[in-house]
């Protein structure tokens, strides 16, 4: 893969999460992807599973994602960080979370394993 390719993904991957486009989501992950999110917790293993995790755990109350430095990128994969901003049904923001995720892709160009560093 190249580093424009992985680059990419990863720009492509927090736009989507800011647009709150699971359709998106989905086309970047392998079918038999793994996710931590945080780094520590149970993998959650398999697109479905993955997809239903975006669906329930955050994109609801997700009011904007940005890149906040520069994507890193190695032959397979790639670290970048961003900031997540998440807002209650009043319009108040609860939490900025700053994340650095790291994404392992496959010979297809999709993502095997999601690993995602906040707290």
């Amino acid at each position: 893969m190249s580093r424009e390719r992985n680059e990419a993904a990863a720009r492509r991957y927090v736009q989507a999460l800011h647009d709150k486009d699971i359709s998106v989501i989905e086309e970047l992950y392998a079918s038999d992807a793994t996710m931590e999110d945080p780094v520590g917790s149970d993998p959650i293993v398999g697109i479905q599973a993955i997809l239903e995790f975006y669906r329930l755990s955050g994109l609801p109350a997700l009011r904007s994602a940005e890149m906040t430095g520069p994507v890193r990128c190695v032959e397979n994969g790639v670290a970048f960080p961003f900031r997540l901003t998440f807002m209650n049904d009043g319009d108040e923001t609860l939490q900025n979370l700053d994340v650095i995720d790291t994404f392992e892709f496959d010979e297809t160009g999709r993502v095997i394993s999601m690993k995602a560093y906040w707290g």
